[in-house]
């Protein structure tokens, strides 16, 4: 036994937990983070949550509101990484919980940060978005440099982490996530078989965007069910900045329900419908995912008659 590893593997949740306890515990462990990402001084701090979350722009792995030597209070974000892939759009979505805090004057001031392993930060694409970054190496580093027995146990953990990260990303499968996937697809199958919805595998607890890409559409187009944003999506590339010339396409075809919408580099046709919650059950919101499909239907149809036009 002594040459095993002390833990098989590390979640994202595990550091979730680690970090929230440094965070809430350790007064000069909340000061160096906030100083690594800003030139504040941390005067005291009112408190620190894990997994908070909007109805509009999804959660925040970490949040926490403090205030500073000079009288501000912040709102500080932090998503955490180790090597699961990005949701879309998910800093924007950060900076709009942050924005959203300043409106509801939760906070004055806010600050998103992320926190993932050198290589993760260095590769992923969407890790480059984020305005403030720390490595899981500086967090290590900070956490060796305590010198107590659980500091220096903590940051094995991270180390665990960083290895793990650098062997690639394996899923970790949500046992109440792959349930609802599993009976959405069930349903879809049955009632909705020309959206070919290929069979889902075991999911990871980010998996909220049913993704469709039926043969009947043009190659490029693909049907989105967000589903705890509340809208479904027909996503065309390349025509976010044609906006008007794609409403001349479709301005006869679109109900007053429908909107058009600018996402990323794409343009979208959008119909709002009820939130779903992934980790809830699927029998109790099935009302929600019938409206759902039938709003997916509607724009399948649209996207049918105007694949040769774009």
């Amino acid at each position: 036994m002594e040459d095993l590893n002390f833990i098989e593997s590390v979640t994202e949740r595990d550091i979730d937990l680690l970090i929230l306890e440094e965070l809430t515990v350790s007064l000069d462990f909340f000061k160096w983070f906030v100083r690594k990402i800003c030139n504040k001084d941390v005067e005291r701090v009112i408190g620190v949550w894990h997994s908070i979350t909007d109805k509009r722009f999804g959660e925040s792995d970490l949040a926490s509101i403090f205030v500073t030597k000079d009288g501000k209070k912040f709102g500080l974000l932090i998503e955490n990484k180790i090597d699961a892939l990005p949701q879309p759009d998910q800093c924007n979505r950060y900076n709009e919980r942050g924005k959203l805090g300043v409106e509801n004057k939760t906070w004055q001031e806010y600050l998103v940060c992320l926190i993932a392993p050198k290589m993760y930060i260095a590769k992923d694409r969407e890790a480059g978005l984020y305005q403030n970054k720390i490595s899981y190496e500086e967090i290590e580093e900070y956490l060796c440099s305590e010198g107590s027995e659980r500091s220096i146990f903590k940051a094995k953990l991270i180390k665990n982490a960083i290895e793990q990260n650098r062997r690639g990303y394996t899923i970790e499968p949500n046992e109440r996530v792959t349930d609802f996937w599993k009976k959405y697809h069930a349903y879809a199958s049955e009632n909705y078989p020309e959206l070919e919805m290929p069979f889902p595998g075991p999911k990871p607890s980010e998996s909220d965007w049913p993704d469709f890409r039926p043969r009947a559409l043009n190659k490029k187009a693909n049907l989105v069910h967000k589903l705890f944003k509340g809208v479904v999506d027909l996503q065309i590339p390349g025509m976010g900045d044609k906006i008007q010339e794609l409403s001349k396409v479709v301005e006869e075809k679109i109900e007053d329900d429908i909107e058009i919408v600018k996402t990323g580099k794409s343009a979208s046709l959008r119909i709002g419908v009820p939130a779903i919650d992934r980790f809830d059950s699927f029998e109790e919101q099935f009302d929600k995912v019938k409206i759902g499909f039938a709003a997916l239907s509607r724009l399948m149809k649209i996207a049918v008659e105007i694949k040769n036009i774009l």
